[in-house]
């Protein structure tokens, strides 16, 4: 903490926070907001929280959080493209309307030109998950055994066009394999459908399976990111199965209006950087399954162009359709 304060007051006595667009007025000159396009209590709206917290306390102007939920997080990161390009509304999010929501529906914005990006501080770890009685440990031991039972088996997700969805339907179409969608209401349900049996097979974050397959109720298959983790140490990533293009991540970034002046994007990214840097930060964030990391600029953009394109694809061939 102290150190965040330490480097914020350095860039505001450097003057960094004065310049064009700012006449003589230090960023930031009133309260901020960071507007989370989804529910509280989620992961985004914890990570907002924490964040206005420290902000608050480092600049001793307020921060608040305010949750504009719908339309698989459309809504809320509609407002902020169309808020003042000052630095003072920000928008806190998982990937869903950069990279998820384009690919399905109209969004009434365009998620590589009318935002830009601050960081991403954190992902999501999923894992694919099996009911027991399948018998199935590994990923090659799915495949197997959906080729050998074409239609007949099927799996849960969260619902239509989510992305527990889109991480099975990849899954499928790369390992060629017929399984069938079941959407249901939310991860908990999707999850709770395995757990009785309703259906064999799911992909959702790790965090809402692992007490179950460390209670043995689940059979962890593999992990989708590009690194394992230390909750489930000995479970291995899909590519290290064998299969590379299976990288699937939810990541959790942080975005401004694009006209937003330079020295206020720099002292934003600065103060985030460091709080989501700090140990008890990190100790709260990985306890909801998240890993911490933080990524900028022109990578932020390179894989939101990347990852939308991958899921324009998956939707077209899974024929995903939203009314």
């Amino acid at each position: 903490m102290r150190a965040i304060a330490g480097f914020a007051a350095a860039l505001l006595a450097s003057g960094l926070c004065s310049g064009p667009g700012f006449g003589q007025d230090v960023f930031p000159s009133r309260p901020v907001r960071i507007v989370v396009p989804f529910p509280p209590a989620g992961p985004p709206d914890i990570m907002a929280r924490l964040a206005a917290q420290r902000m608050t306390e480092v600049w001793s102007k307020p921060v608040i959080v305010e949750n504009r939920a719908g339309a698989t997080g459309t809504i809320g990161t509609q407002l902020v493209t169309k808020s003042p390009a000052d630095g003072h509304t920000l928008l806190l999010t998982p990937a869903q309307p950069f990279v998820i929501a384009p690919a399905l529906i109209q969004v009434g914005y365009d998620p590589r030109k009318d935002l830009a990006p601050i960081g991403i501080p954190a992902e999501d770890l999923n894992v694919v998950t099996a009911h027991p009685s399948s018998g199935v440990k590994s990923l090659a031991e799915l495949i197997a055994l959906a080729k050998s039972r074409p239609g007949q088996l099927n799996y849960s997700s969260s619902g239509l066009g989510s992305l527990s969805q889109l991480c099975f339907e990849l899954i499928k179409q790369t390992a060629r394999i017929d399984v069938t969608h079941v959407p249901y209401g939310g991860i908990a349900q999707s999850t709770g459908a395995v757990l009785s049996g309703e259906t064999s097979f799911s992909c959702g974050p790790l965090q809402q399976a692992l007490p179950h397959v460390k209670a043995g109720r689940l059979n962890a298959l593999g992990i989708t990111a590009v690194r394992g983790s230390p909750l489930l140490p000995q479970l291995q990533t899909l590519a290290a199965q064998g299969w590379p293009d299976l990288v699937i991540s939810n990541w959790y970034g942080i975005f401004v209006p694009p006209a937003v002046p330079l020295p206020a994007v720099t002292l934003l990214r600065d103060t985030l950087r460091g709080i989501f840097s700090e140990s008890g930060a990190r100790v709260r964030l990985e306890a909801l399954g998240l890993e911490m990391v933080w990524q900028e600029g022109a990578e932020v953009s390179r894989r939101i162009d990347d990852e939308l394109a991958r899921w324009r694809k998956v939707v077209a061939a899974a024929r995903i359709k939203l009314e």
